[in-house]
């Protein structure tokens, strides 16, 4: 191990203070200093070198602890040495007085250090009673000694175990013109109660959710004149951008390692409890509509990226809650009128502040164009979003109601069957297509698709542009395996 000498010229003299409890632990401290002098550059006084046969060891002890030049003393503890040192027994008895008088004193703190070789039958370190309140270094199991013997070195170098971080910039909540919503640590400590398989990782994920629900607040954006208006939802979601990734790492983490019963009732409350952000809210005296656009796109950005994550990690069971269980309104809506029972398409709805943006204005798509860009910024896949973005659409039709994807016109592979629908050829895949659409069997793929043959139902169309909903759901080969699929 390598350490930067700041006394190149004199490398740090280090005493070591220890009890000839047995031949096996002398072999130990000397192993121990021999290491430190040959691998570490400390020049470590020790009896065995130090002190010559005939010499008196007494004055050899007091004079090495007191010595100026001696920068640290290593204290090994094992019980041999501490019941000598508590009753001042021998040469370990004369160092343990004056160490003792040095520690109680307070002079000179950081000369001590106790190294711990045995423990007491209770498993708390042994070490010498004036040394209890005081760091010490374990070096009880052979399995971490070399672990024990960096931090030591590190000691004796006076290098710090755990270096402490520069001091960072100004954190830009301090800026008013910056948002932080400050539920980063909520974050890491769901990420960590997942990976660690605690029983409190349910709660967690609860108490991010509810924390995260209630600081969207700090994403308004109150009317101004429109021009203004639309450059502060832009800036809005462009800080908003940083805290939707930190949203979807949560996501990526519960759909791989947390598909528990009730995470799907824990997504749906939160994206639920989401709808309220497109009312007034309840400390306003006044408002305008238009207050409610910055929350249409974030609800639809958080659900599809949601259902995208559940979709690539073949999370069925969530995509299935999510989309068949009704969202409940507490208060009357000026979106949605007296309904207080929603479906999932109650989470997209037309932005109009995108269509007023040049940019966006003239493309075929404008909310898919601008949700396209964002997602430059992320490590999802757009294929994902495009097929959550299909499955919405498709399940909308099985209950009546809309869903607009807009994000279909940026299908590269037009003419191929989504994944979900692709793999659906196998019956057990299939059981989750009739779970997450209600469908019976093939024969009510086959009655929608021909609805929309027949004009009963009228495909999305960009300019002339429209999609075959036959290849995208493989209705061909989901034929062709008719007779599997029951």
């Amino acid at each position: 191990m390598e350490v930067e000498n700041n006394t190149a010229d004199k490398p740090p003299k280090v005493f070591i203070s220890y009890a000839w409890s047995s031949p096996q632990h002398e072999r130990w401290v000397l192993e121990l200093a021999s290491n430190l002098r040959q691998q570490e550059g400390v020049d470590v006084v020790l009896d065995k070198w130090d002190l010559n046969l005939g010499n008196d060891s007494l004055p050899f002890m007091e004079q090495m602890v007191n010595d100026d030049t001696v920068k640290k003393v290593l204290m090994i503890c094992d019980k041999n040495y501490v019941e000598k040192a508590n009753k001042r027994k021998g040469g370990v008895g004369i160092e343990t007085q004056i160490i003792s008088k040095k520690v109680y004193e307070k002079s000179d703190q950081n000369k001590f250090v106790a190294v711990i070789r045995e423990k007491n039958d209770d498993g708390s370190p042994c070490v010498p009673a004036y040394c209890h309140s005081r760091m010490y270094i374990d070096f009880t199991s052979d399995a971490t000694f070399a672990e024990r013997f960096r931090e030591l070195v590190l000691w004796i170098y006076d290098k710090p175990i755990y270096p402490k971080p520069e001091l960072g910039s100004i954190p830009n909540f301090m800026d008013k013109t910056i948002i932080n919503p400050g539920t980063i640590i909520i974050q890491k400590r769901v990420i960590d109660n997942i990976l660690n398989g605690r029983n409190i990782t349910q709660g967690s994920i609860k108490e991010y959710f509810e924390e995260y629900y209630i600081k969207l607040e700090l994403f308004r954006v109150r009317y101004s004149d429109e021009k203004d208006f639309i450059e502060d939802i832009l800036k809005s979601l462009d800080e908003f951008s940083k805290y939707r990734d930190e949203f979807l790492v949560v996501m990526s983490y519960i759909s791989k390692y947390e598909p528990t019963a009730n995470i799907k009732v824990d997504i749906h409350k939160f994206f639920e409890n989401t709808l309220a952000y497109l009312n007034r809210s309840d400390d306003a005296t006044s408002w305008n509509t238009c207050e409610f656009e910055i929350y249409k796109f974030i609800i639809y950005e958080l659900f599809i990226y949601t259902l995208a994550i559940l979709l690539k990690d073949e999370n069925y069971d969530v995509i299935t809650h999510l989309l068949n269980k009704e969202y409940f309104i507490k208060k009357l809506n000026q979106l949605f009128g007296p309904i207080n029972l929603l479906s999932f398409c109650s989470l997209r709805n037309h932005c109009d502040f995108i269509d007023s943006i040049k940019k966006y204005g003239n493309m075929l798509s404008p909310q898919a164009a601008f949700l396209k860009e964002r997602n430059k910024s992320t490590n999802i896949n757009f294929y994902y979003l495009m097929e959550a973005d299909f499955m919405c659409f498709i399940k909308a039709e099985t209950i009546n109601q809309r869903w607009w994807p807009g994000t279909l016109i940026y299908l590269d592979y037009p003419h191929r069957p989504f994944e979900i629908f692709a793999k659906s050829i196998t019956e057990d895949y299939f059981e989750n297509i009739k779970r997450i659409f209600g469908f019976r069997n093939v024969t009510d793929i086959a009655a929608l698709i021909n609805d929309f043959t027949n004009n009963k139902r009228m495909l999305p169309v960009w300019e002339g542009r429209d999609f075959n909903l036959a290849i995208l759901i493989g209705y061909e080969q989901l034929s062709l395996s008719s007779g599997l699929l029951k």
